[in-house]
């Protein structure tokens, strides 16, 4: 706990509440109960990759995946990269068909896909394997407002607040992914997803 202190007053007295706050987190709760996709956004934030590997059984059927872009535009793959030509929320579409015998079977997703809010991870390394993780430069859409902030290290152990401490065991290539809850007049409760992949040495 002293480290701990000692490296968060050497980054900033602002910073300690957060250390000291993670034992009390529905993070992992938070990430269970949630069945969208988290964005890994690029360095041109009108620039999104979107991702369903990790949902995609290995062992299940081969399938054919499209995605509607919501802007006209359409892209065929498990992981397809796309760059809008303005900011704003679309509502885009995926398209999965499998080949059953002689039978077509076609499962469509609906994916709202927000150049608005943009989840910006960034991360500080004090000392190999600690990363303090910091989303306080991710942009929220003027008419959303934030109600909780919740970390996936990676490493099966997660963390809460949008700045956040995390010590690794091991060395390796982990996907960090952080999920903001937002509330909006128009839309409501709803999640924004993001993710990043960070290399502990």
């Amino acid at each position: 706990m002293i480290k701990r202190l000692l490296s968060c007053v050497f980054l900033g007295l602002s910073l300690c509440n957060f250390v000291l706050a993670q034992g009390d987190c529905l993070s992992e709760q938070a990430f269970a109960e949630y069945d969208g996709p988290c964005f890994e956004y690029s360095s041109n934030e009108l620039c999104v990759t979107l991702d369903i590997t990790e949902a995609i059984d290995p062992e299940g059927l081969e399938g054919k995946y499209t995605w509607d872009l919501g802007d006209g535009n359409m892209l065929e793959g498990i992981k397809v990269e796309h760059c809008y030509e303005n900011p704003g929320t679309y509502e885009g579409e995926l398209i999965a068909r499998f080949a059953v015998d002689d039978t077509f079977l076609e499962d469509r997703v609906k994916v709202k896909i927000d150049i608005e809010t943009l989840i910006k991870i960034d991360e500080t390394v004090p000392e190999p394997a600690q990363v303090y993780f910091d989303a306080s430069q991710s942009f929220i859409a003027n008419d959303s407002e934030s109600h909780g902030y919740f970390w996936d290290f990676g490493d099966g152990q997660y963390g809460c607040q949008s700045l956040a401490f995390h010590k690794y065991k091991d060395k390796g290539d982990y996907w960090v992914r952080l999920l903001i809850k937002l509330t909006s007049v128009d839309q409501g409760e709803y999640h924004a997803c993001g993710k990043k992949l960070i290399t502990v040495e």
